[in-house]
């Protein structure tokens, strides 16, 4: 991975052209041997980084794999050989990278891949994420202790940990934060992740107090102690998220919604932000406060945000950045042919999908329509009372308008101005309510041909939401359904559609970046040939399309999801019925019955058991379309060290180095 090859007899002569010349399609492997092939490929991929010559220790699995791969590729396999201008080392300690959009860098608020990127750097938690692998690491705990059961973590604290004002951390600080992640009012998407703490559900619900939550400081013996529903092999690993890091209370309150402005922020991890230009960029300098201060080595970094794989690429080009990420597809074709080792190709636990909205556009509740039961969820703040009530009302009546829930005996005007955005009286056209429409449209679009002709061959197409990788932990992923046009069109027909006559155009949506308009044209094409469906596509940037999948206000939706922690659980929970991820509003009991049973399930073989079995309502629903298996693709400087692959895709530059400013500190 670092330096340049300029001979064949290196150790990166055989990578470029045909690195990936290993990756399965359907014709290289058929349906039997498609997981042998997978491995086979992650594999591959892992080679690629290592054609450095860097040696480690071997990974047991997928899951610890980060840059060593078990074999070389098969003899034979080489490339030409392209000399490429030599990239100097920066002229100065200094780290720049590019980034995309995020919505927000509060560690309470972070939902997506560039917050994560960004907050990780500037707030810090009890654990951090392995360097390089899935091993967690002491942050602001120097020691932990787990009870035999499982269910009780004692966490203890460093000594002597300050916040970058050089007001005093202590484990205090630690309950006010999660408490301040799980107040309903601070409305985080990723309050979730404290689901395997006793009674943080109900709390964030409003359904259960805090003493009734699991969390317990004592500021004497600098400890703090937090007690599971049940055991959870996997909270390790949460705790070392961004978002069980700390968020400095006196500054909060101090400056409210601003705390997070450069001349306010206050931080307690490795980096501190000194520059935040919205739409442009991210500037941090070291914290001279942070506890492990002389292990951090580079001094300054610049995150340049960009929604463009284009201008990422061309600034590592110009030397504007060190590391850049995502590149066009033509380009890394190109590169792998100039057995380029600044190429990185790494396998990363996300899943690329397209969501269908399988509720009411926009989340909307048809008043005429509803059961006593969606009215109650649906509607905030309506009472058992009002729901009988509107249920009789319109047992002779209809509703014209929204407004006219005010006619309702027990409604009055007050609260139907303040629900009726959420009402409707009619609903728009949602064909993806149908789950036969669904599938015909999943089945119509052929992903293998897609990864090979289309996006370069890079990735892994997939029929199923479980990323693959999985398997190699002992998990029996639950196979979708392959390209098959003819069934498509044939469900189609059923559902009401012959030949895809009368169906409704829809939109499919996606945010800027040139993979995501190739494919959205691709599946445009797909539809049409295949099903004889017309839809449109838009383009927006990242943060409207949080919005309005958030808002349920979309037809098919470009989506993804990247586990938060290694377990399968992690992608099967996001569609539970009211998860704040679930932005296509699919719900089906018996999926909710069985995620919430092998959560609570301590016997690894009935649990992958239940896991697959969740797996198989969800393929049988298709409530998405899986696209593809993400490879992380990236350039990286060669002079830059310690910036390690991870299957999460975990970076804490705190890491990364450069030999010619590596002195001690």
């Amino acid at each position: 991975m670092d330096g340049q090859t300029s001979s064949l007899t290196g150790p990166g002569a055989s990578c470029g052209a045909h690195i990936l010349s290993v990756l399965c399609s359907a014709a290289m492997c058929g349906r039997l041997r498609r997981t042998v092939c997978l491995c086979g490929a992650l594999a591959t991929l892992l080679w690629a980084h290592a054609c450095s010559g860097e040696t480690r220790d071997l990974p047991r699995n997928l899951l610890e794999a980060s840059t060593t791969p078990p074999a070389p590729l098969p003899q034979g396999t080489d490339c030409k050989v392209v000399r490429v201008k030599e990239r100097k080392a920066p002229s100065s300690n200094h780290l720049a990278i590019t980034e995309g959009s995020f919505a927000s860098i509060d560690p309470a608020l972070v939902h997506e891949t560039a917050g994560n990127m960004v907050a990780s750097q500037m707030f810090e938690g009890l654990l951090l994420a392995g360097h390089g692998n899935l091993k967690t690491r002491y942050g602001h705990a120097d020691s932990y202790t787990i009870s035999e059961d499982g269910k009780i973590y004692t966490f203890h604290l460093r000594e002597g940990l300050e916040w970058s004002d050089g007001t005093p951390i202590t484990t205090d600080d630690f309950v006010w934060s999660w408490r301040r992640a799980l107040e309903p009012t601070t409305a985080a998407q990723a309050a979730f992740l404290f689901q395997d703490i006793k009674g943080a559900m109900a709390f964030h619900s409003s359904k259960g107090t805090w003493d009734d939550v699991g969390i317990r400081a004592d500021r004497e013996t600098g400890t703090l102690t937090v007690e599971l529903a049940h055991p959870a092999p996997y909270f390790l690993s949460l705790v070392s998220e961004v978002n069980f890091a700390l968020a400095p209370r006196h500054v909060i309150e101090a400056h409210g919604d601003k705390w997070l402005k450069p001349k306010n922020i206050v931080v307690n991890g490795p980096y501190i932000m000194v520059v935040h230009r919205n739409h442009d960029r991210v500037v941090m300098k070291r914290n001279e406060s942070y506890w492990d201060r002389k292990a951090v080595r580079i001094e300054k970094l610049s995150f340049f945000e960009t929604e463009s794989e284009t201008t990422a690429y061309q600034w590592y080009k110009t030397g504007l950045v060190q590391i850049a990420t995502p590149i066009p597809n033509e380009t890394v074709t190109k590169l792998r042919s100039q057995c380029r080792q600044d190429l990185i190709l790494t396998p990363n636990l996300c899943t690329y999908y397209l969501t269908f909205n399988t509720g009411n556009y926009g989340g909307k509740v048809n008043l005429n329509r509803a059961s006593r039961k969606t009215l109650l969820a649906k509607i905030k703040g309506l009472s058992e009372g009002q729901a009988d009530a509107i249920i009789a009302y319109r047992a002779e009546n209809t509703f014209s308008a929204p407004g006219e829930l005010k006619n309702v005996p027990g409604i009055d005007g007050g609260f139907v101005s303040k629900v009726r955005h959420q009402l409707m009286v009619k609903d728009r056209p949602q064909p993806f309510q149908n789950a036969k429409i669904r599938k015909a449209v999943d089945l119509a679009i052929d992903k293998e041909a897609l990864i090979a002709q289309v996006l370069g061959g890079d990735r892994i197409a997939a029929t199923h939401l479980v990323h693959e990788g999985f398997a190699d932990e002992g998990f029996s992923f639950a196979p979708g359904s392959p390209f098959d046009p003819e069934k498509a069109r044939a469900l189609l027909a059923s559902a009401g559609y012959p030949g895809g006559k009368g169906f409704p155009t829809v939109e499919l949506v996606y945010n800027t970046y040139e993979t995501h308009k190739v494919i959205a044209e691709y599946v445009q094409r797909q539809l049409k040939e295949n099903l004889g469906i017309r839809i449109t596509i838009g383009n927006m940037e990242w943060k409207s399309l949080l919005d309005k999948m958030y808002n349920h206000e979309f037809y098919i939706s470009r989506s993804s999801w990247c586990v938060d922690y290694p377990d399968p659980l992690s992608f099967l929970e996001v569609f539970t019925s009211g998860h704040e991820n679930n932005y296509g509003s699919y719900e089906n009991p018996e999926y909710d019955r069985l995620v919430k049973q092998a959560r609570e399930e301590t016997d690894p073989a009935v649990r992958n058991q239940l896991l697959v079995r969740t797996e198989e309502i969800f393929n049988r629903d298709q409530p998405v379309i899986p696209v593809y298996f993400y490879t992380h693709i990236y350039l990286k400087h060669p002079a830059l060290k310690g910036y390690l692959p991870h299957v999460m895709d975990r970076h804490l530059l705190r890491d990364s180095y450069y030999e010619s400013f590596a002195q001690d500190r």
